[in-house]
Formats: structure tokens, C-alpha cells, sequence
């Protein structure tokens, strides 16, 4: 135990009387070193740099190539339908004209006859609201007529209603001929 005493003893006085000496020489190592590594370590970045520009610059090259081709191809298809289509147009139009005008004028014929059946059904609404007003008036005039009258008048109305339905036949054939009635008018 004593010789690792005096072992370790020796060690750190020879390391503080070397440190110095080593510290001097191997620091302008270690930062030439260290430069160096610097250096190279910036050209392995450039160089890197270079060949991920390249590789995009490469592939943005690729991309607009296979851009103009399919647009190449796109424009050729297109030009191509429109020559067919061209081509098409006269013998299309002799056929097609005629069932579109058929087609147009069934359409206008069902327009007009839809329009006629609303306009009728509007024309019936609106005798049908006039006939309930005029009723109601008239329901409202009777009333009236038969709330002023005296018992006697009503007795004197009644009469008159059976006068005037024991009318003789005789007296409505006289005007059966239209034209006389027409005419008398």
C-alpha cells in the first residue's frame, strides 16, 4: 500500500512539473489540428452543398421535361378532337337540327298548354272568390231587406213569390226562337 502511495505520489508530481510542457507543445497540435478539421469539415459541406443543388437542379429538369411532353401529348389530343369534331359538325348538323327544332317546339307546345291550364285555374279561383262575395252580399242584403220590413210586407212578398211561380206555360214559349229574343233585345 505504501508503494501505491508513493507510486501515485511521484505521478502527480511529475504531471505538475510536465503539464507545462505537454500544454505548450500540444496546443498549437491541437489548433492546427482543429483548423484543419474546420477545413475540411466546410469543403465536405460545400461539396455536399454542390451535389444536393445538382440533384434538384437534375431533377427540376426531369420534371419540366416530362411537364412538356405530357403537355405535347395533351395539345396533339386536343387538336386531334377538334379535327374529328370539325369533320363532324356537317353531318351532325343535317341530323341534329331537325330533332332539336322538334324538340324545341314540343317544349314550347307543353309551355303554352300549361300556361292555358293556369291561366283557367287562376280565371276559376278567381270566379270562385267573386261568386262567394256576391253571395255573401246578397245573404247580407236579404238580411237587411227582411230585418226592416214589417210582418205585413214579408205576407206581401210571400204572395208575390206564388203569383209569380204559377206562371203559365203558355207565357215562356212565347219567346222559345232565339233570334226573336235577339232581336227584340
Amino acid at each position: 500500500m505504501i508503494r501505491r502511495i508513493v507510486i501515485g505520489s511521484t505521478l502527480a508530481l511529475a504531471t505538475a512539473a510536465l503539464l507545462p510542457v505537454v500544454r505548450n507543445t500540444v496546443r498549437p497540435l491541437v489548433a492546427t489540428g482543429v483548423k484543419g478539421a474546420k477545413s475540411t469539415l466546410e469543403t465536405i459541406k460545400e461539396e455536399m452543398e454542390d451535389i444536393i443543388a445538382e440533384a434538384k437542379l437534375e431533377r427540376m429538369q426531369n420534371q419540366f421535361e416530362k411537364e412538356l411532353a405530357e403537355s405535347d401529348i395533351e395539345i396533339n389530343q386536343t387538336a386531334e378532337r377538334k379535327r374529328s369534331t370539325i369533320a363532324l359538325i356537317p353531318a351532325a348538323k343535317n341530323k341534329l337540327i331537325p330533332l332539336v327544332d322538334t324538340g324545341v317546339k314540343s317544349v314550347k307546345s307543353t309551355f303554352e298548354t300549361i300556361k292555358e291550364e293556369v291561366e283557367d285555374l287562376i280565371v276559376e279561383a278567381k270566379m270562385d272568390r267573386m261568386q262567394k262575395q256576391f253571395d255573401k252580399q246578397l245573404s247580407d242584403v236579404e238580411q237587411d231587406i227582411l230585418g226592416e220590413q214589417e210582418p205585413s210586407s214579408t205576407q206581401e212578398i210571400t204572395n208575390e213569390q206564388e203569383v209569380t211561380s204559377e206562371v203559365e206555360p203558355t207565357s215562356e214559349l212565347e219567346f222559345d226562337n232565339k233570334e226573336e229574343i235577339k232581336s227584340d233585345s
